[in-house]
């Protein structure tokens, strides 16, 4: 069955009527709505006859042309009315499709303005600027990405076991040749790590139980710390048997060339942690999780007297640890400089990757200040904050590499302000930074009240945060 455009549903019948009458839209000419005739009977209007809907005009002023009418000089679009469409079974569905062809038929523009996400001229210029910057920065990427690939010889210089996917034991040096060689050292012995995992476990039990400083009674914090325990004690159970161990049988370092037993002494620390050492530590640590557990509670002034304890183990730890790596990484990376020979150590690049709490200064980073020319420290050991790879390391280094090559040809040195720029581009410091300063820096800046109360409070010393209602924004 097919019905006419004005379709004898009386649902939609009823629904049309009730909007017969024409409503004035801004800058379009009103116009009278027909009334909507049911063909297969009469043609008489399904209207109100004791009332005649006059179309309402705009006769005292000229309205401009609106947007939507500068996209089609048609506001009605002309949907002829006798062409049939289909009736689905689904009513809704019906109904839906006749209102969906009734709102186009308004007006094209509608339809348009949606689509044409360009806008104006202005818009469109905006966005044409900002689909120029994404294209440079989408090869800016694939640049330093190849420049990072293209920087011999290169030294990642992490503290990230790779092969284990493992941080925090020691250092792996990786070297990169121009002729494809790639060299890996993990020059730091176990003890390193040993040490270091014994030294932080105050910071694990802080971990768990941190949280409840003010809710000590809290049940939430048993599991962990009860599962952090069992490690303990296993741990404890483990370092006892190896007391029964004779020296003499004990594992040496990988690349000593003397046998040392990895628990009665060092290479590189005289005086490390022995085995009482390591049952001391691990003892103190599994008594302080027993009396949490047994009193249920856990509180600040427990936790400093527990780690006042500990600190003496933790500082012999750490001491040894650090004196471990120093030491293994001066030895082995004087290998490779030997092997690069002065011209190309002196064009070493190595790149540093980093957290934020270490980024200022690291052991990796001191054992290259030791070993490269004075007069490249500055400028080839470079640092990646918040690299986890080896390749988003190189890629970093590719960007500090193509950064300064890229300042000294656009900036160049002829001015004051094209210094400033060349160098900001080359180092640390944001491009923007000293206009930024200076504006910052401007007294007679007008600050908005808020900000103005801040930086005042900032300046005092004082808490810099106010309340809103010290605020007069009268001023």
């Amino acid at each position: 069955m097919s019905l006419d455009y004005r379709t004898t549903n009386p649902k939609l019948l009823k629904r049309h009527n009730s909007r017969a009458n024409p409503v004035e839209v801004p800058g379009i000419p009103a116009i009278e709505t027909k009334p909507i005739v049911d063909t297969t009977t009469t043609t008489k209007p399904i209207v109100d006859t004791t009332t005649t809907t006059k179309p309402i005009v705009e006769t005292t002023t000229t309205t401009k042309p609106t947007v939507d009418e500068k996209v089609t000089s048609k506001s009605i679009v002309d949907i002829p009315v006798n062409v049939p469409i289909p009736e689905w079974q689904d009513q809704n569905q019906t109904e839906e499709m006749h209102l969906v062809i009734e709102e186009r038929r308004q007006s094209e523009a509608n339809l348009i303005k949606n689509v044409a996400y360009r806008g104006d001229a202005k818009i469109d210029y905006q966005i044409g600027l900002r689909q120029m910057n994404l294209f440079m920065r989408q090869n800016y990427n694939k640049m330093i990405d190849r420049v990072g690939h293209n920087v011999y010889p290169l030294i990642v210089a992490t503290d990230v076991d790779h092969d284990k996917r493992l941080s925090g034991t020691g250092s792996e040096y990786i070297l990169f040749l121009r002729n494809g060689t790639i060299r890996h050292m993990k020059p730091t012995p176990a003890q390193y790590e040993q040490n270091k995992n014994l030294a932080h476990l105050p910071m694990s039990i802080f971990t768990i139980i941190s949280p409840y400083f003010n809710n000590p009674t809290s049940p939430m914090w048993h599991d962990q710390l009860t599962q952090l325990r069992t490690i303990v004690n296993n741990n404890l159970i483990l370092v006892s048997s190896l007391e029964e161990f004779h020296p003499e049988l004990e594992p040496a370092i990988p690349f000593s060339t003397v046998p040392v037993p990895v628990w009665t002494s060092s290479k590189f620390c005289t005086d490390n942690l022995n085995v009482t050492d390591h049952k001391n530590m691990l003892t103190l640590v599994k008594d302080y999780i027993d009396n949490c557990l047994k009193e249920k509670r856990v509180d600040v002034e427990g936790y400093k007297n527990f780690t006042s304890k500990y600190l003496p183990f933790a500082e012999k730890a750490l001491t040894c640890a650090a004196q471990i790596q120093a030491e293994s990484g001066l030895i082995e990376l004087n290998k490779w400089k030997k092997m690069l020979g002065k011209k190309a150590w002196r064009d070493l690049y190595v790149i540093i990757p980093v957290v934020w709490p270490v980024a200022r200064l690291n052991p990796r980073q001191l054992i290259f200040e030791k070993l490269m020319d004075k007069d490249r420290v500055a400028t080839r050991i470079l640092k990646a904050e918040g690299s986890y790879s080896v390749e988003e390391a190189r890629a970093t280094a590719g960007r500090i590499i193509a950064d300064r090559t890229m300042a000294h040809f656009v900036f160049g040195y002829q001015k004051e302000n094209h210094v400033e720029m060349n160098m900001a581009l080359s180092t640390r410091r944001d491009l923007l930074a000293t206009t930024s300063l200076g504006v910052v820096n401007k007294t007679e800046i007008n600050y908005s009240p808020y900000l103005s109360i801040i930086l005042q409070n900032a300046e005092k010393g004082e808490d810099p945060e106010v309340e809103p209602n010290e605020i007069n924004f009268q001023n």
